[in-house]
């Protein structure tokens, strides 16, 4: 018989395949399923392995893919070996077969390793070295078939070798990342398109200026062409995905099975456009702004993981794990394409039990579903609780007013049991929501359109999107509606973050009796528009609780800490200044002790922690709770006591006779001046020493409570041609180093740094302090001492004594324990721990011990025990009220002063305070 020439690769791998098959199915096996369906009919780069062994007839269970070559191809090349392994990784395997028919190796990641190493080689066939051997000497490479696979069935059973569900390997995100990797192609087809179609070049440039505040900013992405990109693809795998598990439970969409790398995306769109109008899900299967635009390498690879997903048997799947995979398409497109917060499920879990009071009948909406998570979660509680899945899903509600988002949520919020469900997910602004608003739904079953009211709701939870001040310019005109109805003198700032309005605007959308849980901001507390926003929220609502962590912050992927807020209708008319403040006008300030993960190891943690919210009990180790009468916050802010210092004991300050630090000193903010680069020159600059000036810049170079400036800063107030008449080189020649190149456009640094009467690139050092207290401080909390005064940076708060104020006094008792506790509570955490302060909060709000009136013994005997704290190193201040300098001063303090408190009690106060704030630090490990 002759040889055939036309023996390939994929001929081997048909007949291989089918040879395996069968050793399978004689015998009780690890490996229960082979196949190849995907691999074998891909072209080069293809996706998948040439061949998947199973651990399950289903072909849920993935245990290992295996490469296939002709002899003429090396073992060892290093191409073969990377492609297998990146394969490998994107199903979250631990190991992949080589097999040139000559030689088969075996490549294994030990754990903990990124790597694979070659583990174990089979005896070759040294006598099958070229194409045409292969079909020849099909019993040599058929006996060696066998003993490795009964070899790697011996691995799988005995756990040497490890397989992954397959769900498990889409989540972990490695199938998508290969798809992804054509983001550039299919950015660069967009902007080709968009030059050729005015429509679609408009579209887009609306398209980024209404959503590039919701995805991650992409330096030179100057159209948002590679944002859209990314997003379309994470679009297509959200469609295919869901579509494959529709398919299994509705026939209707089997139809997705039939597309291919021959179907063409718009192809493909009129399917998904079909399917929207048979089977709903218009939020998953709808078109969007350039999606049709996939040139052909991406679309192989869609259509290449379309392929796989028809090789799983959709049916034979659990509902966990299939929820688990709908979860997964849209995990990656939450962290890598919006750059969202999306809220972790135990705090999404949490919220539900707080807002659901009647679990089963309570109609509850998230306007701001991002992600979709807590809208999954209060359907979960429904249903978990022996509520309908239809009447579940007919009283949870969800919207976005980003398309991608409405996707998103839709997916996550759809469970098996859900899918002939009509789900009331919808695209529109959160601040266009009103009672009598009309939304349309589809009714899976049949197809058909319905209209509901979106009327009033039993409660909102949501967590409130956090946008960036460049971004609060696109909310102007909803910023200004909201404004419209608050009397002028109680409107929010234009600082004001826009999720500070997203509460007044909903009021109307909550019902008697109505409850919200949001997610805010905790600068809400500390700043001015955080001033007006609590007395409007008094109005609306009743406050009754305010939870915080205290050990970590709630979004791994963002620096944002936030508080969780419980908010009540305020019944009947809003409440005014002059409404009596009732005695359940109580406010919860709670901290919980345990992270996120802690609480979800323990099968009734959340409905703990949730009960202890709701009753404001508190549960030693896990749950504190600080129980306040709003009377006495806000006669405690009056003193200087900031709504942040809440959380912790504050009851010890009234008995403190205190003055607001603004009766003793002039409190400016430091030289803010930008471009440090040129106005902090290093050294070698040759610059002239007439215009080089000393400056306390940094807070980390302050290592002592008595300072002295530490950089030199670049100061001149000459012009140009007078430098150049003088013969002042250096100083002319440094200006001219950050002058624009004449074909700049904008103007460069002289216009950014341009400032009414000042030349662009003049620095006047006339920002001169005598103390400073630094803007951002982190666990060492201090005000330092200049000696002599000086020039000080836009990172300290500046402090310049008026007249007949000993400042070396007033130093002292601004480092006191009491005074640090008034200073950590007129701020809030940002995301890695740093104190966020400011120049009008520490003018406004700063109240402190007052020098003025003591004696010369006091202010002596204050002085010479702060004398030991001034010239040592500054430490942590939660290490240094352990050491016996620092409780010898406070005592000191608190004796020479007749102060009414101890100090044990005022260092557990500021411990805490502190020890709430670095928690930040503390990055969540709970999962989306």
């Amino acid at each position: 018989m002759g040889v055939s020439v036309s023996y390939t690769e994929r001929a081997w791998g048909i007949d291989l395949i089918a040879h395996i098959k069968a050793i399978i199915g004689a015998g009780h096996m690890s490996i229960k399923e082979i196949g190849g369906e995907v691999g074998l009919i891909g072209a080069s780069g293809r996706l998948f392995p040439d061949v998947i062994l199973y651990g399950d007839r289903a072909r849920t269970n993935f245990l290992q893919g295996w490469e296939l070559k002709m002899p003429d191809t090396s073992i060892d090349n290093r191409k073969l070996v990377a492609n297998a392994a990146q394969k490998a990784d994107a199903l979250q395997l631990n190991s992949f077969v080589l097999w040139n028919v000559t030689t088969a190796s075996l490549y294994v990641r030990p754990h903990a390793s990124r790597r694979y190493v070659l583990n174990h080689s089979w005896p070759a066939l040294e006598h099958v070295t070229d194409r045409d051997g292969v079909q020849r000497n099909h019993h040599a490479w058929r006996g060696l078939a066998d003993t490795m696979i009964v070899d790697l069935n011996d691995r799988f059973t005995h756990g040497s070798l490890k397989g992954r569900p397959f769900a498990e390997s889409l989540k972990a995100g490695g199938v998508q990342g290969l798809i992804l990797d054509n983001v550039e192609e299919v950015a660069e087809a967009l902007k080709s398109e968009a030059l050729r179609d005015a429509a679609l070049r408009a579209n887009m440039a609306l398209w980024w200026d209404r959503y590039r505040r919701e995805y991650k900013g992409q330096q030179g992405d100057q159209h948002g062409a590679r944002a859209l990109a990314r997003a379309n693809l994470y679009n297509w795998i959200g469609k295919i995905v869901f579509a494959h598990v529709l398919g299994g439970r509705d026939h209707r969409a089997t139809g997705i099975v039939q597309l291919n790398k021959d179907t063409s995306p718009k192809e493909a769109l009129k399917f998904f456009e079909s399917l929207t109008a048979n089977c709903n899900f218009w939020t998953v299967f709808s078109d969007s702004l350039g999606l049709s635009v996939i040139p052909n390498q991406a679309w192989s690879r869609l259509m290449e993981f379309s392929q796989l997903l028809a090789t799983v048997h959709i049916g034979s799947i659990d509902q966990d794990q299939l929820s688990d995979i709908l979860t997964a398409s849209v995990a990656g497109v939450v962290q890598k394409v919006r750059g969202q917060y999306a809220t972790p499920s135990t705090l999404a879990n949490i919220m539900s039990q707080l807002a659901l009071r009647n679990v089963l009948d309570d109609r509850v909406i998230d306007p701001c579903c991002g992600s979709g998570t807590i809208a999954r979660a209060m359907i979960e509680l429904k249903i978990g609780a022996g509520g309908n899945p239809h009447d579940a899903a007919s009283r949870v509600y969800a919207g976005d007013f980003d398309p991608q988002a409405a996707q998103i949520a839709t997916l996550a919020m759809v469970s098996p049991s859900l899918m002939d469900a009509p789900l009331r997910a919808y695209c529109d602004d959160v601040f266009a929501l009103k009672p009598d608003s009309k939304m349309t739904f589809h009714n899976p079953s049949n197809g058909s359109q319905f209209i509901e009211t979106l009327g009033k709701f039993d409660a909102i939870a949501s967590n409130l999107p956090f946008v960036a001040q460049v971004g609060r310019k696109h909310y102007t005109a909803q910023i200004d509606t909201v404004n419209a109805a608050i009397a002028p003198e109680q409107r929010l700032s234009r600082r004001a973050d826009v999720s500070a309005y997203i509460p007044l605007t909903l009021r109307p959308l909550l019902g008697k009796n109505g409850r919200m849980v949001v997610i805010i901001t905790n600068a809400w507390l500390s700043t001015d528009w955080g001033d007006a926003l609590y007395t409007l929220m008094w109005q609306y609502y009743r406050i009754k609780a305010v939870v915080t962590s205290g050990s970590e912050r709630w979004f791994q992927n963002s620096k944002v800490v936030a508080h969780l807020l419980v908010l009540e209708s305020a019944n009947g008319a809003p409440q005014t200044e002059e409404t009596e403040v009732l005695d359940e006008d109580n406010i919860d300030f709670i901290v919980l002790e345990q992270p996120l993960y802690n609480i979800a190891k323990s099968a009734d943690g959340v409905s703990v922690i949730s009960a202890a919210i709701e009753l404001g009990s508190a549960l030693p180790g896990r749950v504190s709770v600080r129980s306040v009468g709003r009377e006495e916050v806000d006669k405690a802010r009056t003193r200087g006591v900031g709504r942040n210092a809440q959380f912790v004991d504050c009851g010890w300050t009234e008995s403190l006779s205190l003055v607001p630090l603004r009766n003793l000193c002039e409190i400016r903010r430091g030289m803010r001046r930008g471009c440090d680069r040129m106005f902090y020159p290093r050294d070698g600059h040759g610059i002239e020493p007439d215009y080089i000036h000393p400056v306390l810049k940094s807070p980390r170079n302050v290592l002592y409570r008595l300072a002295v400036p530490h950089q030199d800063a670049f100061c001149c107030s000459v012009a140009l041609e007078d430098l150049e008449q003088a013969g002042h080189k250096g100083a002319l020649e440094w200006i001219r180093n950050f002058e624009p190149p004449a074909n700049q456009r904008g103007g460069g640094l002289p216009s950014r740094l341009a400032r009414p009467n000042m030349f662009w690139y003049e620095m006047r050092p006339d920002t001169i302090a005598e103390l400073v207290i630094p803007i951002n401080p982190g666990a060492r909390l201090f005000v330092a001492r200049l000696h002599p005064a000086g020039f000080v940076d836009q990172r300290f708060v500046r402090l310049t004594g008026l007249t007949n104020v000993d400042m070396k006094v007033l130093h002292a008792l601004l480092n006191s324990a009491i005074s640090l506790f008034y200073l950590e509570g007129l701020g809030h955490g940002r995301g890695l721990g740093a104190l966020d302060l400011s120049s009008d909060r520490v003018g406004g709000s700063m109240h402190v011990l007052d020098p003025r009136g003591l004696s010369r013994e006091q202010a002596n005997a204050i002085l010479s025990a702060f004398k030991p704290l001034e010239i040592r190193e500054i430490c942590p201040i939660i290490d240094e009220c352990d050491t016996g300098e620092r409780q010898h001063f406070d005592e000191t303090v608190i004796e020479v002063l007749d102060l009414h408190v101890s100090r044990d009690r005022v260092y557990r106060s500021l411990n805490r305070l502190v020890a709430i704030r670095l928690a930040a630090r503390n990055r969540n490990m709970q999962g989306l």
